[in-house]
């Protein structure tokens, strides 16, 4: 079930637009589990994206023991190598590090469900609960090769950039957003979701800096980098005219040609993937890499480990310092890697460097 389906069930359910129990696929062992979930998760305040991945792993995985386990009826029958094999399962056609994902997931919600009791009286004295012993309790996470962070050099950005004007729409609107969309991502380090999510409302031209919710919902101000403010201007302007002109109503930073709203991470997804196309510059994890040059560049033109770890959001420093490793394969004296252009004041390591 595609991450978008989810996302829209958890909306309509917290609208009290969905009843678990009268969907056909929840007609199952399986559905009021996840329903108290849900409602458990909602009152934490997580965040809708982080909810909507709960879900779709909690539905795949009860799909899989359904089909494949008929002997079990409730979630107290669930055992460790019911989970185990389902590990495997996942194998054939997940990397490691989503795996390692998606266990740690499971184990938050076996652990939820070891200790959850409901209104309900056992007739013991107690209340009755979902399951009699956690199946994941002494599971231990697989393992994950450690892949080297790699970042983008500055004549891969600068393709990129002059591709944003080869747009097969070929109009000014769609290159100024896409340009502006590669440098906010990599002047500020946002994840997709965060920059999926800027409110024009969050974005102070006059302090230079831009409010975000971050991972955790955690707010921070990140700065924007002077050289890059023009062309943040001047989409912003049009912006503004086109939701006028269309007499659109909304907070969101980017929109369409006709004022709409694009604020779905598939969008952005979808912008950076034309630009690779376009440019004929390949990389993967088309968005999180923006994040990773946004931590090397910034290393490479001298700012202090706190810093960019405030501005990227990164909770513990261990987290950031694997970036740092990055910075082995940068020369200072491969110029083949630099811009041919000088870009926007301030952009590129190389211009701060004096190479």
């Amino acid at each position: 079930m595609p991450t978008t389906c989810g996302k829209l069930f958890v909306n309509q359910f917290f609208k009290g637009e969905i009843v678990l129990d009268k969907i056909n696929i929840f007609k199952k062992w399986y559905s009021k589990s996840i329903e108290l979930y849900l409602e458990h998760c909602q009152s934490k305040n997580l965040s809708e994206g982080t909810i909507s991945g709960y879900y779709r792993q909690l539905v795949l995985l009860f799909g899989w023991l359904d089909k494949n386990f008929g002997d079990i009826k409730e979630l107290s029958d669930i055992r460790q190598p019911h989970i185990a094999r389902y590990m495997i399962a996942l194998q054939a056609n997940s990397n490691d590090a989503t795996i390692k994902s998606i266990f740690t997931i499971l184990k938050i919600f076996f652990t939820w469900a070891d200790r959850f009791e409901s209104f309900e009286s056992d007739g013991k004295g107690g209340f009755i609960t979902l399951t009699e012993k956690n199946p994941m309790s002494k599971m231990v996470a697989p393992r994950a090769v450690k892949k080297e962070t790699i970042f983008l050099d500055e004549i891969v950005v600068e393709k990129l950039l002059e591709s944003c004007k080869q747009s097969k729409r070929q109009d000014y609107f769609y290159g100024l957003r896409r340009r502006v969309m590669i440098y906010l991502l990599i002047t500020t380090g946002l994840r997709k979701n965060e920059i999926t999510n800027v409110k024009v409302s969050n974005i102070n031209i006059s302090t230079n800096d831009i409010l975000v919710l971050g991972k955790g919902r955690k707010e921070r101000r990140v700065p924007i980098l002077e050289g890059i403010k023009d062309d943040l201007v001047k989409y912003l302007n049009i912006r503004n005219e086109k939701l006028k002109r269309y007499k659109k109503h909304h907070d969101s930073l980017w929109i369409s040609k006709k004022g709409v709203s694009n604020a779905s991470t598939e969008f952005i997804q979808m912008e950076i993937r034309e630009l690779q196309s376009l440019s004929g510059m390949k990389f993967p994890r088309a968005v999180h890499i923006f994040r990773n040059t946004f931590a090397a560049w910034s290393l490479i033109k001298g700012m202090e480990l706190y810093e960019v770890m405030y501005i990227g959001g990164w909770s513990d420093l261990k987290m950031l310092l694997h970036y740092t490793q990055m910075l082995k394969h940068y020369r200072k004296n491969n110029t083949a890697t630099f811009a041919l252009k000088k870009g926007p004041k301030g952009f590129y390591p190389s211009q701060t460097k004096g190479d």
